[in-house]
């Protein structure tokens, strides 16, 4: 038998492989020596250990994440004649972070497969889910909104912010720095030509405003090129906006003040005249 759990939601995917690897323990293997996790990827070792019985349990279950990533036709044949032949006694258990191509689910035709898709959710779906997430943390349903509108699409960022509210009520968002008064917020004033940006860029007197100028105007780029991977929600939104062009420009200037900083050339004050 192949599972397949696959994103982009890897937060539901995951969640959804742990249920059934716990749900497995508990009906074949309440002592956790025939379910194995293996190397991610790794086609031999599975190939190894499908049909290799258990002394502790009637059925195996094997986890190995990314299994199908980049496997070749002939190797998904050989898995599937394997699976087959085993028949019951081995369940195999992958998250992919694409579904699975239709000639690979062909070749499983007429066995044990099964494919939980998960794309990813947003807006009222996206609430729904963090609501019912935080009603198991203790979490109130107004927090649960408030984190669901700031982390919209990203369940792993949402999960972080309900599980610390669950365990201190009165802890800030991680996001909440960019709200103040704050080095983010004076690089975004620069970054959006706000008619003080000069002022309160200077006034702070913070060594670490180029260094974060050159690391916020790079993000804001990947943005901009369509690579958002890993970043969160709340950033994603507030530079996808942006113009193109003087972001670029940005980003040279914030390099060139960088540059001329670390290597001595000039001081924070004098990188003014760069920007």
């Amino acid at each position: 038998m192949l599972i397949v759990c696959s994103g982009p939601d890897t937060w539901r995917a995951r969640k959804r492989a742990q249920e059934l690897v716990e749900a497995f323990k508990a009906k074949h293997d309440a002592s956790g020596f025939s379910t194995e996790a293996l190397k991610s990827g790794d086609f031999q070792a599975v190939m190894n250990q499908i049909g290799a019985p258990s002394i502790f349990s009637p059925k195996r279950f094997i986890r190995c994440d990314g299994l199908l990533e980049g496997l070749k036709i002939a190797d998904i044949r050989k898995l599937s004649s394997r699976l087959k032949t085993d028949g019951e006694n081995t369940i195999l258990l992958t998250v992919e972070a694409e579904p699975p191509a239709q000639k690979t689910i062909d070749e499983f035709e007429g066995q044990g497969f099964f494919h939980y898709a998960y794309p990813n959710v947003t807006g009222s779906a996206f609430q729904q889910a963090c609501i019912a997430y935080a009603k198991d943390k203790g979490v109130s349903e107004s927090k649960a909104r408030t984190v669901a509108s700031r982390c919209d699409g990203d369940m792993w960022m949402a999960v972080n912010e309900l599980s610390k509210l669950g365990a201190y009520a009165d802890a800030p968002l991680s996001e909440s720095e960019y709200d103040q008064d704050s080095l983010f917020a004076l690089v975004d004033d620069y970054l959006i030509k706000n008619k003080s940006w000069r002022d309160n860029f200077w006034k702070s007197g913070d060594d670490q405003v180029p260094s974060l100028l050159l690391t916020q105007t790079k993000t804001a780029l990947r943005i901009k090129d369509g690579e958002p991977v890993k970043l969160p929600i709340f950033v994603i939104r507030k530079f996808k906006n942006s113009d193109p062009t003087k972001l670029e420009n940005s980003f040279f200037k914030s390099l060139l003040c960088f540059i001329s900083l670390r290597s001595g050339l000039s001081g924070t004050k004098e990188l003014e005249s760069i920007l």
